[in-house]
């Protein structure tokens, strides 16, 4: 069952030190972590959105609007962009890998975003393909070793080049 606000942990500059977001950093190992608590600072002067599971579950999700997103994707000024999404493995990681996608959307909707966008592969810096978001959720463009851009409208036109093209309003 995806959990709700309240069980989630927002990190933020003031709260870094005292939450147990480095740790879990570490914990949760992937080729590009742990982050360096400087860059992290920056980025968050740059709009950088980072929500936590709360114990005893261990997982988190970073986040940016998309016109500040440090991946170039065409079309992101309205959106919003996951720029990694971990959950510690076990029979509990679906649902908290859930938990974090509505939060995102939640995020995106109430700041009035168009769509939430993400990147999913087996290269370093991108979402693992087993948490990619589920239902509601298009393919918008496929690369080469399996990365896939990810899109959900939340409200309105989506700018992304797919639904441009084909003049859609993506998925409710």
């Amino acid at each position: 069952m995806p959990r709700g606000v309240k069980d989630l942990v927002t990190v933020s500059p003031p709260t870094f030190d005292r939450c147990s977001f480095q740790r879990i950093d570490r914990m949760l190992a992937a080729p590009h972590a742990p982050y360096d608590r400087a860059w992290l600072m920056a980025r968050f002067s740059e709009g950088l959105e980072i929500r936590m599971l709360r114990e005893p579950l261990n997982g988190f999700v970073m986040f940016q609007p998309g016109r500040l997103s440090w991946r170039p994707i065409d079309g992101a000024a309205r959106a919003v962009v996951v720029h990694d999404l971990r959950v510690a493995p076990g029979p509990e990681a679906v649902a908290g890998a859930r938990s974090l996608w509505a939060a995102v959307e939640r995020f995106a909707t109430y700041y009035g975003y168009a769509a939430v966008l993400a990147m999913t592969g087996r290269d370093e810096g991108l979402v693992a393909p087993e948490l990619a978001p589920g239902r509601g959720w298009l393919t918008l463009d496929t690369g080469p070793d399996e990365v896939r851009l990810w899109g959900r409208v939340l409200h309105g036109r989506c700018r992304c080049r797919r639904c441009r093209a084909t003049g859609g309003r993506g998925p409710r």
